[in-house]
C-alpha cells in the first residue's frame, strides 16, 4: 500500500510522514483492578497527529476507558497526551545508494531514522522510524517502556510494555486505529 505523503513536510520529518493524520479505534489496556490484580479493559482511542511546516510534528492523543453498564456503553476519559515528534537524522550504517536503487517500498527502500518523541511535560522518548514502523522507549521512576507502531495496510496498530527492566516487560497497551 502506498502511504501518502504531504508535499509540504520538510524533508527532515518525512520519515513520519506516514503518522500524519487523524486516526480513532479501540484496544485494550492492563489496569490494576480494586483487587490489586491487572485486569485487560476496552479501550477507545483518538489520535491526532499534524504539522504546521516546522520541523516537528504534533501529537494528540485521548484514551477512553468503555465500561458497559446496565444502561449500555459508557466512556470515561483514562488519559490524554500531548507531545511532538522530530527526527535526529539518519542512523549510522545506512546505505543510502542502495536504497535509492531498491524498488519503492521495498524493505531496502527505508532507511533507519532516529526519532524523539517528548511529551508535553517533558517526557522523552526515543527510538527509531524505518518506513511504516517505529520504535520508541523511555525510563521514568525506575520503570522502563517502550512504544512500536506499524503501519499494516491502512491501519496503524501500536503497542506499549512496561516493567522494571529493558528485558522484563509486558503489554500495557494496544490499539487498531483507522484515518477517521
Amino acid at each position: 500500500m502506498a502511504i501518502p505523503l504531504d508535499d509540504t513536510l520538510h524533508p527532515d520529518i518525512r520519515p513520519l510522514a506516514w503518522l500524519v493524520g487523524e486516526w480513532s479505534g479501540t484496544g485494550a489496556a492492563q489496569l490494576t483492578g480494586d483487587d490489586g490484580e491487572e485486569h485487560g479493559r476496552r479501550i477507545e482511542q483518538r489520535v491526532t497527529v499534524s504539522h504546521s511546516g516546522t520541523l516537528e510534528l504534533t501529537w494528540t492523543m485521548q484514551t477512553w476507558l468503555l465500561r458497559t453498564d446496565d444502561d449500555g456503553p459508557e466512556r470515561e476519559l483514562l488519559m490524554k497526551e500531548r507531545g511532538t515528534w522530530t527526527t535526529t537524522g539518519l542512523l549510522p550504517g545506512q546505505n543510502e545508494e542502495a536504497a535509492a536503487a531498491a524498488p519503492a517500498g521495498s524493505p531496502e527502500s527505508y532507511l533507519s531514522h532516529g526519532v524523539r518523541f517528548t511529551v508535553d511535560g517533558g517526557e522523552t522518548w526515543n527510538g527509531e522510524v524505518r518506513g511504516p514502523r517505529l520504535h520508541v522507549g523511555a525510563q521514568a521512576d525506575g520503570r522502563f517502556f517502550i512504544r512500536m507502531f506499524g503501519m499494516i495496510g491502512p491501519r496503524i496498530m501500536w503497542l506499549q510494555e512496561a516493567g522494571d527492566s529493558p528485558t522484563n516487560l509486558s503489554p500495557t497497551l494496544s490499539v487498531e486505529l483507522d484515518r477517521s
